[in-house]
């Protein structure tokens, strides 16, 4: 079995289960990717159409269950951010701040950062990341996808790993990574190619061959 098979098996299951949320935020992680194959696309659309007509739109219309949930397991967290991203986010940075100050969880900050950008917000925000401040105004910043490293490096990886689909997955997945974890700071797009073969140096570590990677540095020169 494939891995898009067992995907599919996976949250047709938890719609089964009226697990929707669960379901939602697996399909919306996976068309955030940069490859999605078109049929896999289509399936995916199709159950996030049937999961959105069973969660409620107001579902944190408490604002102590939206802070009890950020605060607490990760899976709440990411559960109350997924929420968040359907709703005015402006509404409740009174909430968002202090947890992203306290929360020493990157990836999460990056998540929020990203639907501030995508909301437009234009205030200054000030965080707490690493022991040092940031101030920013997310409407001035790129979203990752949008970012011209982001997309650039995507291109690296896509042609130096294009005979090797397990490694190609990964490395995609390790990009989105990097780039969500570095916000509010990003990468400039004359980092694409060292960025790129970091992050194939990575993923071969992971699978224990790095003769691939020595192979892919020979090619560097030809792209």
């Amino acid at each position: 079995m494939g891995y898009y098979d067992e995907l599919l098996m996976t949250i047709e299951s938890l719609i089964n289960n009226q697990k929707f949320i669960d379901a939602q935020k697996m399909i919306d992680d996976e068309l955030k990717m940069p490859y999605v194959p078109m049929d896999i696309e289509q399936k995916l659309n199709d159950f996030r159409k049937l999961c959105q007509t069973e969660i409620p739109s107001n579902h944190y219309y408490d604002l102590n269950l939206l802070e009890e949930h950020l605060n607490g397991s990760k899976d709440q967290a990411l559960m109350a951010i997924y929420q968040l991203s359907k709703l005015n986010i402006r509404n409740y940075l009174d909430i968002i701040i202090p947890f992203m100050n306290k929360s020493e969880d990157d990836a999460l900050k990056g998540v929020l950062i990203d639907i501030m950008i995508e909301q437009n917000i234009n205030e200054s925000i000030k965080i707490s990341k690493d022991g040092l401040m940031y101030e920013f105004i997310p409407s001035a910043l790129d979203r990752p996808f949008e970012n011209p490293c982001f997309k650039e490096t995507l291109n690296i990886l896509n042609e130096l790993l294009m005979s090797y689909p397990s490694l190609l997955k990964m490395a995609q997945q390790l990009l989105v990574e990097k780039f969500f974890i570095a916000l509010p700071l990003s990468f400039e797009i004359e980092e694409s190619r060292e960025l790129g073969l970091s992050i194939i140096h990575q993923v071969c570590i992971l699978m224990d061959d790095l003769n691939i990677y020595r192979e892919i540095v020979e090619k560097i020169e030809y792209i």
